[in-house]
């Protein structure tokens, strides 16, 4: 199923952001054959975006809605992994339009709209994920991100080089960014 990953993140934020209705709006390019997929997929987390009611009381990260912070901390990070290699394929594209076309039709807030558009334009380096998006989502939450990270790699056949290297820097920065309170991230390349 070759881009699914990709594909049930991206609606896992349009369905926590409430811009869907939970439907399968991003398939019809074979990504998803419909909600059930993604929340009876054993997607763990993931699913936990969009189910806010859980039958087995299991921890709910995101009780079924994001705020756009957090879903645009998801996004970011799935684009960036998406783009590690260098491009975007085909599918991958698709995917993406569709979702940016789900959002712009949706009544998000303008300047989250234009972020939306301008992380696909420019996709933003693992480092820029983890000082622009993701150190703005609580961290009792970051489980998230390892869903996100490892739904988006094993959506390839195969995992590239840069995949494991985007995951094992992802792990290093847990290590050491919560001991440092993200202070390397803070003091480098700051540009305001």
């Amino acid at each position: 199923d070759g881009k699914m990953g990709l594909g049930k993140v991206l609606l896992g934020v349009a369905a926590g952001l409430g811009v869907v209705a939970a439907a399968p709006v991003l398939g019809g390019v074979g990504v998803l054959t419909g909600i059930g997929a993604l929340v009876g997929g054993g997607v763990g987390a993931l699913g936990g975006l969009i189910a806010s009611h859980n039958e087995n009381g299991e921890k709910e990260y995101f009780k079924g809605k994001l705020t756009e912070e957090e879903g645009l901390a998801i996004y970011a990070l799935s684009i960036s992994i998406a783009y590690c290699d260098g491009i975007f394929s085909k599918e991958e594209q698709e995917i993406i339009n569709k979702f940016i076309k789900e959002i712009y039709k949706s009544n998000c807030g303008e300047a989250f709209k234009s972020k939306i558009k301008e992380i696909y334009e420019n996709p933003p380096t693992f480092e820029n994920v983890v000082r622009d998006y993701i150190t703005k989502v609580d961290d009792n939450k970051w489980n998230i991100f390892d869903e996100v990270i490892e739904e988006v790699i094993k959506a390839d056949d195969e995992k590239s080089k840069e995949e494991e290297e985007y995951r094992n820097k992802w792990e290093e920065y847990k290590k050491e960014g919560f001991k440092k309170e993200n202070s390397r991230w803070e003091t480098s390349d700051r540009e305001d």
